[in-house]
């Protein structure tokens, strides 16, 4: 029923995801909500995770988890959020020095050397504030 909607990509130098935002891109889609990137399997999981921060760089992008939801920032940004939501921070490189608003764990221009560094924090208001460098990627994850 649906043969005439399926997009064959032959590539095999990349993987489906990425596939599928190289589409989006060539139709000018600015903004994408990924489903279903975390299946049964941890080592595509955390490939799909790793493209996060990629894609980040040439379009909005949400990663939507059965738990939470992911996606990356540069700069300094305000995130909405509310007050006991869990955050969890992942640099894309271990020397970028992070500060934190609002924040019952603040980072002052902290560095996450390890991917376990900033997990587990938690907002304190209804927003909160990360500064890191403009050139720096961040991947933020907030549980619903």
């Amino acid at each position: 029923q649906l043969a005439d909607k399926l997009i064959h990509i032959p590539d095999q130098d990349t993987n489906d995801l990425t596939k599928a935002v190289n589409y989006c891109l060539s139709r000018q889609i600015s903004s994408v909500i990924i489903l279903g990137a975390t299946g049964q399997r941890e080592d595509h999981t955390l490939g799909n995770i790793g493209l996060v921060a990629e894609y980040a760089e040439k379009l909005d992008v949400v990663l939507v988890t059965d738990y939470g939801y992911l996606f990356a920032i540069k700069g300094k940004t305000k995130i909405t959020s509310f007050r006991g939501q869990q955050v969890s921070l992942f640099s894309m490189n271990p020397k970028t020095p992070i500060t934190s608003t609002h924040l019952k764990y603040p980072l002052r221009k902290m560095c996450l050397s390890r991917w376990w560094n900033g997990t587990l924090n938690e907002c304190t208001n209804d927003w909160f504030e990360l500064d890191i460098p403009d050139a720096e990627g961040l991947l933020v994850y907030l549980v619903f």
